[in-house]
């Protein structure tokens, strides 16, 4: 999942383009469509959540397995809501996801030493850079908005191109975010709800002497959540 992230972060860095990435999926060549379904929502998570887009998707409510296009899957017909519903929610925060500006700043303000954002939890463990069996924290930051991406990864590996298991909904998440300014309102959606409306989420201020502590807790989150905290002028 990581160099997925990667292709997509270094060649929008470079390009300053938008990215598409010919991820088809050979998890739907198998017998196990639950499996090859739920790699399906989670390579779209990774792939959108850095700011790319996954050419996989065909016509015919079809799905592309492979580069030879005519090895194609047809979607089940339970499955296609879940793919509107991701689809619908890329065209919906297109803002969050593609016209973003904002620095990646995921490795240096969380995990390690640095505690400028701090994620809780005691039914899951976090990581900034997509490792097997943790709910991955993705952080950027532009001049008015800090976005969080988080993708539920827990009781999977890191390889994007197998079947997956269902994730343990990640529970009782909450965030720590230190900032030196003003906040206007903290809001999160996700394509894993029906409704695809930002939901604004109450949250706690406190200051200390290196700038405001802003505590939110958080949805559970099955495969993907956004949430983002958006900044006074």
């Amino acid at each position: 999942y990581f160099d997925l992230y990667r292709l997509i972060r270094e060649a929008r860095l470079l390009s300053h383009r938008n990215v598409i990435l010919a991820a088809y999926l050979k998890a739907f060549q198998g017998e196990d469509m639950d499996a090859a379904e739920r790699s399906f929502r989670l390579a779209w998570a990774v792939i959108s959540a850095s700011g790319g887009t996954q050419l996989v998707l065909g016509e015919n409510r079809s799905l592309l397995r492979d580069s030879y296009y005519v090895n194609y899957a047809r979607l089940r017909e339970s499955f296609l809501p879940i793919v509107q519903r991701n689809c619908d929610f890329l065209v919906r925060y297109k803002d969050l996801l593609y016209n973003d500006p904002g620095m990646d700043i995921g490795k240096t303000a969380s995990g390690g030493i640095n505690e400028d954002v701090r994620f809780f939890s005691d039914a899951c463990t976090f990581s900034t850079d997509g490792q097997a069996d943790t709910v991955w924290t993705l952080l950027r930051e532009s001049r008015d908005r800090l976005t969080l991406h988080l993708i539920n990864l827990t009781g999977n590996n890191a390889m994007w191109n197998e079947g997956k298991r269902e994730p343990t909904p990640a529970a009782g998440i909450s965030a720590a975010i230190r900032l030196d300014r003003p906040v206007r309102g903290i809001y999160c959606a996700s394509p894993d709800s029906e409704c695809l409306a930002a939901q604004k989420l109450p949250y706690t201020a406190e200051q200390t002497k290196n700038g405001c502590i802003y505590t939110v807790k958080l949805p559970d989150v099955r495969c993907w959540t956004a949430v983002w905290v958006q900044l006074e002028e």
